[in-house]
């Protein structure tokens, strides 16, 4: 049997940019995912890719003060900006904290596969607290994005009144 759809509004589809930026997104997230699970860590040695930007980095005048320590802190926040963005975008505007905390969750399980499983990794309670760092941020933005009206809707509210305030 198939639904009346007459009283129904019929499923919208988001917009040509929220759908880019999901598609953006779920591939960072991928990468971020191949970065934290790879058998051997991206930074093994002094011929990783961290040392190899650090080294860079310090020929273009960073600061002597940038260790390898507080870059590889940075990274672990950027590596989780998109995850909490991602989540952000996919969970109802309200529940922006959630995605924060699944985040968090996610780290610390990330974390416990490189100490049980992952033998060449290193787990780190200041991974965790860098990565929901960067979630936090990727989901501040997105609800900074949201309250200004941006191209990121809430997929809730937005079928919801979508009958009362016309498109968009």
């Amino acid at each position: 049997m198939s639904r009346a759809t007459s009283s129904a509004s019929p499923a919208r589809r988001p917009p040509r940019g929220l759908r880019a930026a999901r598609i953006v997104l779920w591939a960072l997230v991928a990468v971020a995912a191949v970065a934290v699970l790879a058998p051997i860590p991206l930074d093994a040695g002094n011929g990783g890719v961290v040392w190899h930007l650090l080294r860079v980095l310090r020929r273009a005048g960073l600061p002597g003060f940038v260790t390898y320590d507080v870059l590889e802190f940075i990274a672990n926040v950027v590596l989780f900006v998109p995850v909490g963005a991602l989540l952000a975008l996919e969970l109802p505007a309200r529940r922006w904290g959630l995605a924060v905390a699944v985040a968090a969750a996610a780290s610390v399980a990330i974390e416990a596969v490189q100490a049980i499983v992952l033998v060449a990794r290193v787990s780190s309670i200041a991974d965790v607290a860098a990565n929901v760092v960067g979630a936090l941020i990727g989901a501040l933005i997105v609800r900074a994005v949201r309250r200004r009206g941006g191209l990121i809707r809430n997929p809730v509210r937005s079928t919801a009144t979508s009958s009362s305030t016309g498109p968009g």
